[in-house]
């Protein structure tokens, strides 16, 4: 079954998901490429880096391919469960392990003399390898969103915890393939305690990351709904609810400098919605051009066009 079309800038080509995976049409020859083919399913598909990439994500990662050589970059190295490292640390904290460690090393002259030469071993090694992007460990974490920037400089992505002793409701579901009732995932009940949520802004570039305060805006908990880049600069626009439904801002985010300027706020004492804004109905702000803002706002029954 095919997926709906993405189509570039100048509309001379367009890509496509079957069965999981991404083709690309050029408009003009006719000619498709087929991009990914596995057992990954691939999602998010859209034009980047000027239209000469195609990115794309495959489980929890970002990939980009190069339409004119073929060539798959990776842009993140997301990976769930803790640092290795960490844990070696971990392993390694009681005070008896290290001075073990120590008066093994001070007893035997072969292994202080094995260790040096290993020291020395990979100190050369790091200095000749190629200095790949960090590596994030989301732990138990849940990857709600992983949004790029057109050019593919900026990264933002979104990380979920469940809240602790929330009781979600119980859906029986008694048709199962072992025969026995199972339970069907679903969600807490209105007032429940909500998880927490929070967005990190990685620049590839400079490889660092950092994470986005929402301090300046509000001291309450907040939730973050769409992640909208603009198609050609360095910022976006995040939507962002208060947990409570009572309170919505619409901000810009700066990639360079990692700062939220408020757009618009939005507070209503029952619950904000309306057309185009509510939970379910899929609603998206869209950055048209680098300064025109298309917003779905309480009050309003269609988009409204801002200038920025």
């Amino acid at each position: 079954m095919f997926g709906s079309l993405q189509y570039n800038a100048n509309n001379t080509g367009y890509t496509y998901s079957k069965d999981g995976d991404i083709f690309y049409v050029d408009k003009k020859s006719g000619a498709r490429k087929r991009i990914t083919q596995g057992s990954a399913s691939e999602t998010q598909r859209s034009f980047g880096f000027g239209d000469s990439k195609i990115i794309y994500r495959a489980d929890l990662n970002l990939f980009a391919w190069d339409i004119k050589t073929g060539e798959t970059t990776q842009l993140s190295f997301i990976t769930a469960g803790e640092d290795p490292a960490k844990k070696t640390k971990k392993e390694l904290s009681s005070e008896q392990e290290k001075w073990l460690k120590k008066d093994q090393l001070n007893t035997f002259e072969v292994l202080r003399q094995r260790k040096e030469k290993k020291d020395i071993s990979d100190s050369m090694r790091k200095k000749l390898a190629v200095k790949l992007p960090r590596n994030f460990y989301i732990e138990d974490k849940e990857l709600n969103a992983l949004q790029p920037s057109s050019d593919g400089q900026f990264i933002a992505f979104l990380l979920g915890t469940d809240a602790v002793n929330a009781k979600k409701t119980i859906v029986p579901n008694y048709v199962t393939q072992s025969g026995f009732t199972e339970e069907i995932p679903s969600r807490t009940k209105v007032g429940a305690p909500s998880g927490n949520e929070e967005l990190l802004l990685y620049d590839r570039l400079a490889d660092t990351s950092i994470t986005i305060r929402t301090d300046s805006i509000t001291t309450g908990k907040v939730n973050f709904n769409n992640i909208t880049w603009a198609p050609s600069a360095g910022y976006a626009i995040v939507d962002i609810r208060s947990t409570d439904n009572k309170d919505r801002w619409l901000v810009l985010l700066s990639g360079k400098s990692a700062q939220l300027t408020i757009l618009d706020h939005q507070h209503d004492s029952a619950w904000i919605g309306g057309p185009g804004i509510g939970w379910f109905s899929g609603g998206k702000n869209r950055l048209h051009t680098p300064l025109s803002l298309f917003l779905n706002r309480q009050g309003y029954h269609s988009p409204h066009c801002w200038r920025l």
